[in-house]
């Protein structure tokens, strides 16, 4: 069950804060909150070209309930709650059944508090205490992987000040991460990411995350982000140096993401590549808070990089929308850093379609291996449908 670190400072903290008010007041603010509910169905398949149990199926369903009070002289709570419940037979590896032998489904059942927080707001100062998502810039380094079914949280205090204009100052001290497996994790992590956005032409970050005790590892990682749109051309630079410190070894590494694309008459067409570089094979650049599914293929076979060797991903994006329906296509060149080995290659895509509170998506990846790659060939296909009320 997750505990979470901060939240027994919650509701004490609510009340503590603002002793002058009548208890009507606060009865008040919690009956005028609102609560939504949320369902979001997901077939799961998947296929892999190893020597046993070559297939998996999951069928899960995530429940979320989510309150949220009014304001209370700037204070305010929310409390979520998620259920993941299995409605076939388990016969795939959780991450949590220990079923090792069997293909990789990462959505365990669990039920427990996804969020958990004291929100207090003043003028163009937000703080956050609890269990809270992080999501920063495009997830790649700090992300909550919203696309599984538990997704993770942190417990944290997070600081957001609007002050200057068209700029984001975003500050979070982290002592706990919630995983996606529901674990918890004990952290010593602070986050720093400033955003100024000038308008669709340009939107530039700066970030600082120093993350302690990330198993056996110290990160520190220092980048700048720009990303924007003008007329038809799109573009995404990003560059980030890491220092990785695992006790005995010091390791320097580096990231960088470049992007040029167009769109025209409602179909963006994206090239680029992303390069998490090597330290001479001995560890290569890791974002191991970041959404990575989002990144280097779908099917996650590098949802880790591809270990010290680094990884080298040149892809191409197309998104389009067709009568209704969202169209994605995507392919990637995947090679290693250090070796400069072939690792293979994949192509996934996706239509989706929403209708006000209701959606339904398909979505397929398939990654074939190269001979220098030692990872299987993988077929994934997901069909979610999701409500909410």
């Amino acid at each position: 069950m997750k505990k979470s670190i901060l939240a027994s400072v919650i509701l004490s903290s609510s009340f503590a804060a603002v002793p002058s008010v009548q208890a009507d007041a606060l009865t008040d603010a919690i009956k005028s909150g609102t609560t939504n509910i949320s369902l979001r169905y997901r077939n799961e398949n998947v296929d892999q070209d190893v020597a046993t149990n070559k297939t998996a199926t999951a069928n899960t369903v995530r429940t979320r309930l989510t309150y949220q009070s009014a304001e209370l002289s700037g204070f305010s709570i929310l409390a979520e709650v998620d259920s993941v419940a299995a409605l076939t037979d388990v016969d795939y590896n959780d991450l949590t059944n220990g079923k090792t032998d069997e293909r990789v489904i990462a959505d365990p059942e669990y039920t427990d508090a996804n969020q958990f927080y004291l929100q207090y707001k003043y003028t163009d100062t937000t703080v956050k205490v609890g269990n809270q998502r992080i999501n920063l810039d495009n997830q790649r380094h700090i992300g909550s992987v919203g696309f599984r079914q538990n997704e993770a949280t942190f417990d944290a205090i997070t600081v957001t000040n609007t002050s200057l204009a068209n700029t984001k100052i975003f500050l979070a001290a982290i002592n706990n991460r919630h995983t996606i497996t529901g674990a918890d994790t004990l952290e010593d992590n602070i986050l720093a990411n400033i955003n100024y956005k000038l308008d669709d032409s340009l939107s530039l970050s700066g970030y600082a995350y120093l993350l302690n005790n990330i198993g056996n590892d110290d990160f520190e990682t220092y980048g700048a982000r720009a990303s924007g749109a003008l007329n038809m051309a799109l573009y995404e630079v990003e560059y980030a140096s890491q220092n990785r410190d695992n006790g005995d070894n010091d390791y320097d590494t580096y990231y960088y993401n470049l992007a040029a694309g167009v769109k025209i008459n409602g179909v963006t067409v994206k090239l680029g590549q992303e390069l998490l570089a090597s330290d001479d094979g001995d560890a290569a650049f890791a974002t191991p808070l970041g959404t990575n599914h989002k990144f280097n293929g779908w099917t996650d076979i590098f949802l880790g990089g591809a270990g010290n060797d680094g990884l080298q991903d040149t892809y191409l994006n197309v998104v389009a929308n067709v009568a209704g329906l969202k169209l994605v296509g995507q392919y990637h060149d995947f090679s290693g850093d250090d070796s400069g080995d072939d690792l293979g290659s994949e192509y996934g895509f996706v239509v989706a379609k929403k209708l006000d509170n209701y959606g339904l998506s398909l979505k397929a990846s398939q990654y074939d291996a190269s001979d220098d790659s030692g990872r299987p060939d993988t077929t994934k296909i997901w069909l979610t449908a999701t409500a909410k009320f």
